[in-house]
């Protein structure tokens, strides 16, 4: 079953400073300050204020998109959310870090990891569960898909694009050619 970003079923986790969209494959936002998805490691508080637009899945899926945003600070990011419940959850995509886009991952189960590498903006991500088993793959725009995660979160979740900006005032984020397959509930 194809889910469009403007079909019933989806929610906004904080309402956006402000949306265009969404259509059927697109949408923009702005996220404010102090928003992010962490959990305790390296000190770090428990965060989960960012904002996300989610759909309920308990089945398989198949979600990819364009992102692209106007980064500026620090951690400024934005991908696609998996979020099981406040100690199981995954976000994967791209984030301002050192002067440069990184494309990443955080797991979280009970307490966040990270693991990040050079990337670039506009770029593809894709992200697909099957037997509870993710993967997770980017691309530029200008080469084939790579898998920079694999990871095992079963049961119902909510899925979606998210944007966080932990450290600045916020940024504009923008998801187009947006696609989702998701077996039938």
């Amino acid at each position: 079953m194809d889910l469009a970003l403007n079909s019933q079923g989806w929610t906004w986790t904080r309402a956006p400073i402000g949306v265009e969209g969404p259509s059927a494959g697109a949408m923009s936002w702005s996220c404010g300050p102090d928003s992010d998805l962490w959990r305790l490691t390296g000190g770090g508080p428990i965060k989960h204020n960012s904002y996300a637009y989610l759909h309920q899945s308990s089945q398989d899926f198949t979600i990819a998109g364009e992102f692209d945003g106007d980064f500026a600070s620090r951690y400024d990011q934005m991908g696609f959310l998996i979020w099981g419940d406040e100690q199981n959850w995954l976000k994967a995509g791209f984030e301002f870090e050192g002067g440069e886009v990184l494309v990443g991952a955080v797991h979280t189960r009970s307490h966040s990891d990270w693991s990040c590498a050079a990337s670039s903006l506009p770029n593809a991500l894709g992200v697909q569960r099957r037997e509870g088993t993710i993967e997770v793959a980017c691309r530029d725009l200008h080469s084939g898909w790579r898998m920079i995660r694999q990871l095992f979160l079963d049961g119902t979740v909510s899925v979606g694009p998210y944007s966080a900006a932990p450290t600045g005032p916020g940024f504009r984020a923008s998801l187009t050619n947006f696609t989702m397959d998701a077996d039938a509930e």
